[in-house]
């Protein structure tokens, strides 16, 4: 022989240690939960060993990941990056990250001036552990203080700070376990915060009085069910505390009223299994009058299709909610009487019923105005509207095959507010939306360094299913790539928990379509993209029909059958207790079976893992 056969390295093998917990009146036994200690040696070693093993197979890669990370770089401008600013009270907020610096600096400044405020630098407060992600940076109501929360350790445990913004210190007020989600009450007294469980899971809020410590706050809402987190944030208005509880397809309200932080939370609607429904508030406006010149509130909002109403001392609230409209619709009801039995509808023509290829997921109350987030035909839409659903002007997303959201909407009193719109081939570029009149102006376009838009190619085609439903799929490419079959193709796709994959613009994208490579993202019905019909029907096993369909196609498999690959890599794939398959799974599973020869490759890849056990007879967990 001439040689010695190299033997390929073996994979690091991680140690099984057996801890048995009770859960849910079941014993589950974990192997690895040893891994928890993240100080051990044993935990150290064995990352030591996962890192050399990768190092020794990806070392024929490393020239090309050096250029390709070396063509990204320099796609990214190497001096300070600034946010558009955004208003709040007399105010413009933005944030910055320091040139050579990687986290955020948080600031404001008034408007026409320009002397700024430092708030919050990451920089600083990660500087000790190496690692900062913040939860919440919330000014108070009078703009004095600001609540602020950082996890410094990636377990995602937040310790929350108050900032007085007069001296720039931090108060003695510490609360070292929470979750983001803050509520100022008016008078900026008292600070409503988020707790989460052993699990982490987010199902307490918690009432702090300035100055005192945290041990004395106050429990002012738990939620006891183990399928369900909460989330809390303020109103736009200022008028409420809402406090939402949810799970995969059931959500309940509860408010406090921020002028009196003391009152106990006020329920809107008893949860019902299946239906989702979320609110946002209008205060007291002079709309119409009536026939005695009274104020009263908006058109309709007594009964549906009636004249004037009656004034609503505390405004009004709009309700999202898909409670015999799977596409949702929009309803209003008085804020002192929010019950079921007040909800009434708001006829808009943008939405359903009036419109039954239209997914209305948000509704925004800013001023006199609506603006509503919508889907149609799995792309992104949004509808400013008057009070009562009228005067509907449509803003599309300006650039091809692209999506379009709301950026900031924080005054309640601005009559602006700030998009951006964004594709595969398009960076972000930002514009001021003028509520009044529907028209936008540019503020700012994301900068990168030597990239030319102009030599790419965007389009959104149809890929029919065998169900017979069209399935958007969004393609980038560069412009001299034909689309005849030949070219290589990199599909994504995320089809779980109504979580959509719009159009994002990314500085290594560009890299692959250089070296000839067709990218698809495939808006499958699990992921919300075209309509909820999935999830309704109980039918996920068709997400992975989807896909082998687009796997199919012609236009993306090609006609000869040659050089393709397809790549499946969900955000994440949810893990149940007693082995129930999750919905993620389905699709990574989806190419598997196809024919030899009908792909090239497939990466399945895990981002987040949501490991938390529930109760294996139900299946209301969030995804």
């Amino acid at each position: 022989m001439s040689g010695t056969a190299v033997r390929p390295p073996v994979p690091p093998v991680a140690p099984r240690i057996p801890s048995v917990r009770e859960l849910h009146g079941r014993s589950e036994t974990d192997y690895y939960a040893w891994m928890r200690e993240r100080e051990q040696p044993q935990l150290r070693d064995y990352l030591a060993a996962e890192r050399a093993f990768y190092d020794v197979h990806s070392a024929p890669l490393a020239d090309l990941a050096g250029r390709l990370f070396a063509e990204s770089a320099g796609r990214t401008p190497d001096r300070a990056e600034e946010s558009v600013g955004w208003p709040l009270s007399g105010f413009i907020y933005r944030t910055r990250t320091p040139e050579g610096r990687e986290n955020l600096q948080f600031l404001r400044s008034r408007p026409g001036e320009s002397a700024e405020q430092l708030l919050l630098d990451e920089n600083i407060v990660g500087a000790a552990t190496g690692y900062v992600e913040v939860g919440v940076r919330q000014p108070s109501p009078d703009s004095q203080l600001l609540a602020w929360s950082a996890d410094t350790s990636g377990a995602e445990i937040y310790e929350l700070r108050i900032r007085d913004l007069r001296t720039g210190e931090d108060t003695p007020d510490v609360i070292e376990r929470s979750y983001p989600g803050v509520a100022w009450d008016t008078a900026a007294r008292y600070l409503f915060y988020l707790v989460p469980d052993v699990l982490n899971r987010p199902f307490q809020v918690r009432r702090h009085r300035l100055g005192s410590p945290a041990a004395a706050d106050v429990l002012v809402f738990e939620e006891s069910d183990a399928r369900f987190e909460i989330t809390l944030h303020g109103s736009r208005s200022g008028h409420f505390a809402v406090i939402t509880s949810e799970s995969r397809d059931t959500t309940e309200v509860h408010l406090i009223p921020l002028g009196d932080p003391l009152a106990d939370p006020v329920l809107v609607q008893p949860r019902r299994r299946g239906v989702e429904y979320r609110i946002d508030h209008a205060r007291p406006v002079i709309a119409k009058t009536g026939p005695a010149g009274a104020a009263t509130g908006p058109a309709g909002a007594g009964q549906a299709g009636s004249g004037p109403a009656e004034p609503a001392p505390q405004g009004w609230f709009y309700l999202v909610t898909d409670d015999g409209a799977p596409e949702s619709t929009l309803m209003r009801a008085p804020a002192d009487a929010p019950d079921r039995q007040n909800w009434v509808p708001v006829g808009c023509s943008a939405v359903a019923p009036a419109r039954s290829d239209t997914r209305l997921l948000h509704c925004d109350v800013i001023g006199d105005h609506l603006l509503l987030t919508l889907r149609r035909g799995g792309a992104p839409l949004l509808a400013i509207t008057d009070l009562d659903g009228g005067s509907v002007v449509e803003i599309p997303a300006t650039t091809a095959a692209g999506s379009i959201r709301v950026f900031r909407a924080q005054d309640y009193d601005a009559g602006t507010v700030i998009l951006v719109e964004e594709s595969l081939i398009e960076p972000p570029a930002w514009y001021a939306l003028d509520l009044a009149t529907g028209e936008r102006s540019l503020l700012k376009r994301r900068e990168v360094p030597g990239y030319q838009p102009e030599q790419y190619r965007t389009e959104r085609i149809l890929a029919t299913a065998s169900d017979g439903t069209p399935i958007p799929v969004t393609l980038a490419y560069h412009r001299q790539t034909r689309l005849d079959g030949t070219a290589p193709c990199l599909l994504y796709g995320y089809g779980a928990y109504e979580s959509c994959a719009d159009p994002e613009f990314s500085v290594s994208l560009p890299s692959l379509l250089d070296r000839g490579v067709v990218y698809a993202v495939a808006h499958v019905r699990g992921g919300g993209g075209v309509r909820p019909g999935l999830v309704a029907s109980g039918q996920p096993a068709r997400q992975a029909q989807h896909v082998l369909r687009l796997h199919r196609r012609s236009r993306l498999a090609g006609r000869s059958r040659r050089a393709r690959a397809n790549r499946w890599r969900p955000d994440r794939i949810p893990r149940s207790v007693g082995g129930r398959p999750a919905a993620g799974r389905r699709l990574l599973a989806a190419p598997g079976p196809v024919a030899r020869g009908g792909r090239r490759g497939a990466v399945r890849g895990l981002r987040e893992h949501d490991a938390r056990p529930v109760d294996p007879a139900d299946d209301q967990r969030v995804g």
